[in-house]
Formats: structure tokens, C-alpha cells, sequence
């Protein structure tokens, strides 16, 4: 072969790809190569050089940039070739592995000028070598000159924008790069940059921040699964007695320990006594029954004493097999428990016990602890195939079994699926994970053993949504949000399809809103065809976590607890505005804008996302007004279809007949008081056009329990307090006393019901420890027949307050409006109402000086409507 134009003779061996002309104008490049050599460009007749195959390609090229930065006639293409023959010297020491080349290499090319230096090569470079520390240095010190001003006009600044979040992108996403020490700064100014390049960000962009999402997922189901393992009391022996084991499998899911005591009063063995211990969580006292030298015994001390001690407790584990074996009988009750710790051993070693578990599994009587063995042994080993494991899971998640027990498998099932990053995998078993979750929770009999299950489930909906939906499995996804949502207050409804949601979509959208690990994400049910999936990437759970936490209301939201007597003065940073922003900013924006649309448009947001004021979200518009996800349509949200259905059907079975209304007040009943509460039921009396109307000044809690069984629509204007880590012990103001949601709930009957508008502070929030549980007093007052409930996500302003819920009354009443469309209108006229219609609206009242006193989002957007 030729020496080439630019001065490389290649060795014999050397196989050429193809070939490309060396004329500047021309530039056809082919892969098939010439017959022969020398050859011309049969486009142009200049002469051709070869394209060689690797390793030879590089070795050629930095002949080729050595004689471009000396021969080439233009001054920027020599400077781009001796930037390509410092890129090619950091390459060439990254492939012959020399560590100190790679340094040298990478401070010569941080001595040449802009913009000459091929800076995206180069951390793509330095990310493959793993060579992370220079890079992570150069990509935080350029953080700060990234120009993100006029984008969309200026081509250089948009260029450097993208090329800085794809040198982030290369970084973040390699396994390697967790734990760095830069990691968090990297990843800090990634989402800085992201943020504010949002409107110029490409497919490549936003595939590689969804790699990004789903490696920590990954790495955070693997770091849960050894946690999980080395943490909990599971798989302990059985006690060698039916009677013993039935009587402790039902205290351990149904909090019944009535059998479990009388057995233990009957027999008074230790083993009995050390189990209860166990389930009460009192391991100190159970160790101490755990005495003689059985083989379940010493399996279920070996266990306990692993929780501090993994070797020891191994040993112990290890003495009751010997203990159990015989001649005749070689596997024993301690076979498990010893095949358990081996695997905690095993995924914190490297695999070293692995084979004794693998061997002893093989005759344990356990699908979970055999499935959790064999995909540990096929990843410390590298060995197995992934398809073929995810078939043993699901014939195992088939087999015959309790609710309880199945549940637990298909956990473990989701969890391995879901470090393996195949959507298709993991969408098959997080569908089953939350199918059985829901049959356990049911099954479970006492509030308190069913809340421990949803409580351990309040994730499942949302990963599960999150995967099936990533597989392409959009309908499934959505029914997987369904069934995950407000468990309890659907119990007893039997199975949901997917055609009786969208049956339920005749008036506008419904919109499923989730926060999975790897990120936020909508499903819009619009009509009978496949739902819309729409990528919220802002939203993902740890961002929603952080909007939850750390205040008593979400988002840091206003923490007063009265009604405020006169509008507080704005502060320069209002915590409320800036949630608000956030949530409409990172998500909701994309999906009113262009997904959600209808008359009405039902919210049903999942996990934690049910704690945040999601109908209020807005932020500043271009042309100076404020847009807010109720701009377009009225809102309203609904535990699940099922409730929203039922509490149709309630309304629809009420239109008939004429409605009765109970308006009344307690202005007295706690904190300061409330001056405009009396003028409030005044207004809404007079504006009622049903068949009767009573109003109750100062009511107290025994007159309105009377009277409330004769009226359809309730109206309550008091305080209100709001406890959501005790949701139950939420509470409404009445005039001589505070009553708890859970009295509500108990001490009035459930009938056919139009309206419950709870005019007071903090009486939309729900309890945060089972959010997708949605308890709180709008869903007690569903419970208890209402079509529909109005209540408040934060402190309100009283006066604010009694102008809304005039307005309400007016387009309901005398408009006719329905009342999510009537509350819509009128938040929107409090919003824009000047201080003359103030006035016109009620005369009797003196309005807040100025026109617009109740822009700001905090006086109208606190009131949400639920139901139908």
C-alpha cells in the first residue's frame, strides 16, 4: 500500500474500511475500498487516501494532524489539527493504560487556546479512560461561564450550553463515576444549566438525564436490597407445630395475638414465647427464651444475634444444622435461616459463601430466599441469563400462596428487575408487586396491620407506573396507578378496566401524576385510545420529597393556623409563590399546555404528590399575567375513577330533587376571631336558590350533628387544624369545642349527599405517612356520600374567604353552573376583581385598599374541589 498524502506508511497487516478524497472541496469519503492503489475520486479525480481499520486509524491520524498543522493553508485548521494531536496524545496514553501519560497529555491540552480545544472529545475521553478527575475539575470551572442568555437567537451560547450539560451527561452516566467526589457538583450544575437551557435542550439531552434517573435507580434498589437483607427478621424456622405456626402467622398479619397467647398459656414453650417476642419487637427478651439447643432454636437465635454480629450469628446457624442432621434426614429447620446469612454474607463479601447457599436452597421449602440466591449467585458470578431468571421469578410469583407471602416475592422480583435496567422486566414485576400488595392489604383484617402494608406500598404504584409505561405499556400503566390509589376507600369495588376509566372522561381529561425514583411523569387519559405519557423530569420523587418536607405544609407553604383577619403585606421571597413556580415550571406547564384539556380536568396525583397543592401551580406569563394550571380549565381531583364514579352516580342520583342547605359558623372556636364568618353565611344564604336554607351562628357541634342529616350541602365556616402525621386527629372548630376527623367520620351517617364546602384553614391536607391512602377530611366526607367536597390547602384570609364563596354561590346558584366549574370562575374573578367589584359584590363590606388585593395566589388558590 502507498504512503499516504500525509506521510504514513502502513504496515503490511493493515486493513483498510474504505477510502475518502483529499481535496478540501470534494470530501467524499466510502467505506468499500479500491480495488487497487493508488486511486482517484471518481468525483472529482483527485487522488484518494485509505481508510484504515483500527488500530491503524489511529496510529495514521496523528500523522494526518501533524501535517495539517504545518501544511494546511488555513490558519483555523491548523490550529483544530494540533488540537486533534493533543486529543490523540490523551487517547494514546488512555489506550496503552499509562496513568501518568493520561496527566501529562491532559495539562498540555488545557494550555491551548479557545475555541480550538474539542473539550466535548475530550471529557467523552477521560470518561471512558475513568480517568474522572481532571475532567470533573474542567466541567465545574466552566460552570460559571456558561452564557445561557438568548438561546434561542445565539448560536454560539447555545452550543456551548449544550455541549457543557452532554460533557455532565458523559460523566454522570458512567457506573464508574458514582461515589466521586465531584459527583454532586456535577450533577448541581447539570440540573443548573438544564433549568435554565430548558427551551433548547435536544433528544440526546433529555434521553441522557433519563440514564442518568434510572443508574441511580438502579443503584439505589441494589443498595436497598443489601440493606434490606442484612436489616430485617424474615425467614425464620418454623416452631415444629401447625397449631404454633397458624397461631403465629395470623399475629404477624393481623395484629391478632389472641391465639398466639392462649397457645402460649396452654404450652408455655420457649420457642412460642421467644416468637411473640419477636413480633412485639422486643429481640432482647426474645434471645433470652432462646436457651436449649434444638436446631429451630438455634436457627431463629443465630438469626436474631446477626443483626449485630453476622458471623457469629452464622456459627449459631451453622451448630443447629449439625444439630438437626442424621443419618436418615440431611436437610433440617435451620437449613434456611443458614442459607440466609450465606447470602447477606455473600452480597457484602464479593460471593465467597455463595455455593453452600446455592446448595443448600436447592431443598428449602422457600421460593423467595431460592429466587434471591440464584440471581445473586448470577450476578457475583456473571454467569446466568437474565431472561431466564426473570422466567424462574415469574414461575414462582404463579405458584400457590398467601397474598402475604407472594407480595413479599414479588418485591424482591421488582427490586432484582429493576437493577437489571430492562424496562420490559421490571414493568412485569412491579405490575405484579402492586396486584398483590392491594389483595394483601385487603386481606388484612384490623386498620392497623392493613396500614403497615400500605405503608411499605406507598412507592409500588409509581415505580410501577413508571416501568410499564418505559416499556411501552401505557394502558397497563395507568391500570397499575389505579389499583395502587386509595386502596382502602375502594376495597370491596372489585376489579377496574381500563374502559371504565376512560368511561369516565365525557367532561375533560384525567391525569394520573407520579414521582418514580427515576422521574416524574404524567399519564393523560383523554378518550378510548392508548393514554399520553409525558417525561417530567423535575419531578422525580427525591425532588417531591423535598418539597414536602421540613414544614408542617407542603412546600413551606403559610403556617398560620386562623384565618387571617387583613391581607399580610407580600414578602420578598414568598416560599408559597416559589413552590407554586416550581411545580408549574418543571411539569405542569407541558401538561396543560399541551395534553390536558377539557371543561374539566381531573388531577390524581400519586405518592407524595398528593401533598402538594398541584391545582394551584402557576408562575409569571410573558405578557406580564400570571398562569396557573386552572387557566385553561377548571380542576379537580378524585381518590381514584372508582371514587369519582361513585360520587357521580351520588350526584347524578340528586339532581332530581331539590337541595337543602346547612350553612354555618363558629367565629370563636379557636385563636383569634374570625369577623367575617357571620357575613360569610349571610352571603351564601342569601345567594342559595334551592328549597331551603339554614344558617347557625356560633354554632356548636350538637346543633350541627342534629341538623345535618336533613340537609344535602353543608356549609362550614370556622377554624380549621390540620395534622397530617395524625390525620385522624385533624379538627374543625365548632363553638363550645374542636372535633376530630375521626369523629366526623363516626358520628354521622353516610346518605346521598350534593356539597361539603369546608370554609376553614387546612382542611384539603391529607395524612402524610399513607399519602396514596388520600385520609383526610374531604375523603371522610365522600365516605360518608358527598359528591363532591371544597376545602382549603393552607391557611386562607378570612375577608379574601367570604368574597370567594360569595362568588361560588352566585355561579352555582343562580348561573348553574357545576361546582367545579363554579369554584373555577370564581377563584379566577378573586384574582382579578377590582376594588369596585369588590363592592358590588357585597356592599355591605369595606374592600382592602387598591385594585387587585387578592392577586397573589395565596388568597384564591387555597380552595380545591374533589369529586364530582
Amino acid at each position: 500500500m502507498p504512503r499516504t498524502s500525509y506521510g504514513y506508511q502502513s504496515p503490511r497487516p493493515a486493513r483498510v474500511r474504505g477510502w475518502y478524497c483529499t481535496s478540501d472541496l470534494c470530501g467524499v469519503r466510502r467505506e468499500s475500498p479500491p480495488a487497487s492503489w493508488p486511486y482517484a475520486c471518481p468525483e472529482c479525480g483527485h487522488p484518494a487516501d485509505p481508510w484504515f481499520a483500527e488500530p491503524w486509524e489511529h496510529e495514521a491520524a496523528i500523522y494526518e494532524y501533524r501535517h495539517r498543522a504545518v501544511h494546511d493553508i488555513d490558519p483555523v485548521r491548523r490550529q483544530m489539527a494540533e488540537a486533534q494531536a493533543h486529543v490523540w496524545a490523551y487517547k494514546d496514553a488512555g489506550l496503552r493504560g499509562d496513568r501518568a501519560g493520561l496527566r501529562d497529555a491532559w495539562r498540555a491540552w488545557c494550555k491551548l487556546p479557545e475555541p480550538f480545544f474539542l473539550p466535548l472529545t475530550m471529557v467523552m475521553l477521560a470518561a471512558d479512560f475513568e480517568d474522572f478527575d481532571g475532567a470533573a475539575e474542567y466541567v465545574l470551572e466552566r460552570h460559571p461561564l456558561v452564557d445561557t442568555r438568548d438561546l434561542q437567537e445565539h448560536n454560539q451560547r447555545r452550543t456551548e450550553a449544550r455541549n457543557f450539560l452532554s460533557m455532565c451527561i458523559e460523566l454522570l452516566e458512567r457506573e464508574s463515576f458514582a461515589g466521586h467526589p465531584r459527583e454532586a457538583e456535577i450533577d448541581a450544575a447539570m440540573r443548573d444549566i438544564a433549568r435554565r437551557a430548558a427551551d433548547v435542550l435536544t433528544d440526546h439531552h433529555q434521553r441522557g438525564f433519563q440514564r442518568i434517573r434510572e443508574l441511580r435507580d438502579r443503584r439505589r434498589f441494589r443498595a436497598a436490597l443489601r440493606r434490606t437483607r442484612a436489616e430485617r427478621v424474615e425467614g425464620l424456622p418454623p416452631v415444629g407445630d401447625p397449631e404454633g405456626n397458624a397461631a403465629i402467622e395470623r399475629a404477624d398479619l393481623h395484629d391478632d395475638f389472641g391465639p398466639l397467647d392462649d397457645l402460649i398459656a396452654r404450652r408455655g414453650t420457649a420457642l412460642l414465647r421467644a416468637r411473640r417476642h419477636v413480633l412485639r419487637g422486643d429481640l432482647r427478651a426474645a434471645l433470652g427464651e432462646l436457651t436449649d439447643h434444638r436446631p429451630e432454636t438455634l436457627a431463629t437465635r443465630g438469626l436474631l444475634v446477626a443483626r449485630e454480629d453476622l458471623d457469629r450469628g452464622t456459627d449459631l446457624c451453622r451448630a443447629g444444622r449439625r444439630a438437626g442432621r442424621t443419618w436418615w434426614r440431611r436437610t433440617t429447620p435451620a437449613d434456611g435461616p443458614l442459607a440466609r446469612l450465606l447470602l447477606v454474607r455473600a452480597l457484602s463479601s464479593g460471593g465467597g459463601d455463595l455455593a453452600e447457599a446455592v446448595r443448600l436452597v436447592r431443598h428449602v421449602d422457600d421460593p423467595l430466599l431460592r429466587q434471591e440466591v440464584l440471581a445473586a449467585r448470577d450476578a457475583l458470578t456473571g454467569r446466568g441469563s437474565a431472561e431466564r431468571r426473570q422466567v424462574a421469578w415469574r414461575t414462582a410469583a404463579d405458584a400457590p400462596g398467601s397474598p402475604a407471602a407472594l407480595a413479599r416475592l414479588a418485591l424482591a422480583w421488582a427490586e432484582w428487575a429493576a437493577g437489571t435496567g430492562v424496562p420490559g422486566f421490571a414493568a412485569e414485576a412491579y405490575e405484579r408487586l402492586v396486584a398483590l400488595a392491594a389483595r394483601d392489604a385487603t386481606g388484612r383484617q384490623g386498620t392497623a396491620a392493613r396500614d403497615r402494608v400500605l405503608l411499605a406500598a406507598q412507592e409500588y404504584a409509581e415505580e410501577a407506573g413508571y416501568w410499564l409505561a418505559r416499556a411501552g405499556r401505557f394502558r397497563e400503566a395507568v391500570l397499575a396507578l389505579e389499583r395502587g390509589r386509595a386502596v382502602a376507600l375502594s376495597s370491596g369495588e372489585g376489579e377496574v378496566g381500563y374502559e371504565d376509566i376512560t368511561a369516565q372522561t365525557g367532561d375533560g381529561a384525567i391525569v394520573y401524576l407520579a414521582a418514580a425514583h427515576a422521574g416524574g411523569y404524567a399519564l393523560v387519559v383523554a378518550a378510548t385510545h392508548d393514554p399520553q405519557y409525558i417525561d417530567l423530569p423535575g419531578l422525580d420523587r427525591p425532588t417531591v420529597a423535598a418539597l414536602t418536607s421540613g414544614e408542617p405544609d407542603p412546600a413551606g407553604f403559610s403556617t398560620r393556623l386562623a384565618r387571617d383577619l387583613t391581607p399580610p403585606a407580600p414578602a420578598v421571597t414568598d416560599p408559597m409563590t416559589e413552590g407554586l413556580r416550581l411545580l408549574w415550571r418543571d411539569g405542569l406547564r407541558d401538561v396543560v399546555l399541551l395534553s390536558a384539556r377539557g371543561r374539566v380536568v381531573t388531577l390524581i396525583p400519586i405518592g407524595l404528590l398528593t401533598l402538594l397543592p398541584l391545582h394551584a401551580a402557576g408562575g409569571p406569563a410573558q405578557d406580564g399575567d400570571h398562569w396557573h394550571i386552572a387557566r385553561f380549565s377548571a380542576i379537580r381531583y378524585a381518590p381514584n375513577v372508582r371514587t369519582l364514579a361513585r360520587c357521580r352516580a351520588s350526584a347524578a342520583r340528586l339532581r332530581t330533587s331539590e337541595q337543602t342547605l346547612l350553612a354555618v359558623d363558629a367565629p370563636d372556636g379557636h385563636g383569634s376571631h374570625l369577623q367575617h364568618v357571620a357575613r360569610e353565611t349571610t352571603e351564601v344564604t342569601r345567594r342559595w336558590t334551592g328549597r331551603a336554607a339554614t344558617a347557625v351562628h356560633g354554632c356548636t357541634w350538637a346543633e350541627f350533628r342534629d341538623a345535618a342529616e336533613r340537609h344535602t350541602v353543608w356549609h362550614l365556616a370556622c377554624h380549621g387544624d390540620a395534622e397530617p402525621e395524625d390525620i385522624y386527629a385533624s379538627r374543625l372548630f365548632f363553638a363550645d369545642r374542636a372535633v376530630t376527623l375521626a369523629e366526623v367520620a363516626a358520628g354521622l351517617e353516610p346518605h346521598p349527599r350534593r356539597l361539603a364546602v369546608l370554609s376553614a384553614c387546612h382542611t384539603n391536607l391529607v395524612g402524610s405517612a399513607l399519602p396514596n391512602e388520600v385520609v383526610g377530611l374531604p375523603s371522610a366526607l365522600l365516605q360518608l356520600g358527598f359528591a363532591g367536597v371544597i376545602a382549603t390547602g393552607w391557611a386562607v384570609d378570612d375577608l379574601a374567604t367570604t368574597y370567594l364563596m360569595t362568588a361560588f354561590y352566585r355561579f352555582w346558584c343562580a348561573d348553574g353552573d357545576e361546582p367545579a366549574v363554579a369554584l373555577h370562575r370564581a377563584r379566577h374573578w378573586l384574582r382579578t376583581a377590582t376594588r369596585a367589584d369588590l363592592v358590588v359584590m357585597i356592599p355591605e363590606v369595606v374592600p382592602p385598599p387598591g385594585d387587585h388585593a387578592y392577586a397573589e395566589p395565596r388568597f384564591w388558590a387555597a380552595f380545591a374541589y374533589t369529586g364530582a
